[in-house]
């Protein structure tokens, strides 16, 4: 059923500089539609809002809608939660899900760490379809081919970036792809002297600080990366079921989870849709369903 328009006008906060076509900042007032202030370019003469070019574009739900979807979403409700919370399709509150991850994975691929950076890498498991066996029919030993393997860095200023590099235990040169570009030039690394660190940190001239995992220290020298895995691997936990190729999706918002941590709700829901429509990032659902069932 679809909602009654709003008497307020929606998604006002977001503000509009200038046209999303033509980037003029001439344009004037030109109505509201569906509870949305409609503006029409001078120049191009093309009518739009402040959300057309934005994950936001062609929404039928309210701005107080998509409020409540943001906070339980940062609150780490499952889609069963926000469907019986929020009154909205289960199919609605997973794409919806993607969409934001989508828009946060712009924010996360641009960003870079300085200061003080600490480096680690998590794993999880391959799907069960794409695991590999030995002779007698048991998955393979250790870090191996079953395992995918995601770089996770965060520094001083709570700053994060995580991504996936692959399968299997990475090679310097998949550690060097994955950060080359992330760290600024005279930050200084603290990490667990994995050996495939060493080429990254000999081309990029960087400072380091290292320790073994078995060395007395280590957990006090290590406990920001930790905690920031450890939130990873909540946020996996708590959404069970996530299909393999959403797994990068998923650490996009596990960066912004440590980030917005300390903001307020009242303020959070605004900050987290103003900052996902800055992007100008959209996504659409293929036509070709997942055979992956998500709660």
């Amino acid at each position: 059923m679809e909602e009654k328009p709003s008497k307020k006008k929606d998604y006002t906060f977001l503000g509009v500089k200038t046209c999303p076509y033509c980037n003029s900042t001439e344009f004037k007032r030109d109505g509201i539609r569906h509870g949305k202030q409609r503006f029409r370019c001078k120049n191009c003469r093309r009518t739009f809002t402040a959300i057309t070019g934005t994950m936001l574009a062609n929404t039928k739900k309210s701005q107080k809608k998509w409020e409540d979807f943001v906070i339980q979403f940062t609150n780490d409700a499952t889609l069963i939660a926000s469907h019986e919370y929020s009154s909205i399709n289960k199919n609605t509150a997973h794409l919806w899900r993607i969409k934001m991850m989508r828009c946060l994975g712009e924010i996360v691929s641009s960003t870079i760490l300085n200061g003080n950076v600490w480096i680690d890498e998590i794993y999880f498991d391959v799907s069960k379809k794409d695991m590999i066996t030995n002779d007698k029919g048991l998955s393979l030993p250790g870090i191996s081919r079953n395992k995918i393997a995601v770089e996770v860095a965060i520094d001083e200023n709570d700053n994060t970036y995580a991504v996936v590099m692959g399968t299997g235990k990475p090679t310097s040169e998949m550690i060097i792809n994955a950060l080359k570009g992330h760290i600024s030039s005279g930050s200084t690394i603290i990490h667990d002297n994995f050996h495939g660190h060493q080429e990254y940190l000999k081309m990029m001239q960087l400072e380091n600080i290292s320790i073994g995992s078995g060395k007395p220290g280590y957990f006090k020298l290590m406990q920001t990366a930790n905690q920031f895995c450890a939130l990873i691997k909540r946020v996996f936990v708590l959404h069970v079921g996530i299909s393999r190729n959403h797994i990068q999706d998923y650490l996009n918002w596990a960066c912004l989870r440590q980030r917005i941590r300390s903001i307020k709700p009242r303020e959070r829901k605004d900050y987290v849709l103003k900052l996902c429509a800055s992007t100008k990032i959209s996504y659409k659902r293929p036509k070709k369903k997942s055979s992956a069932h998500r709660i």
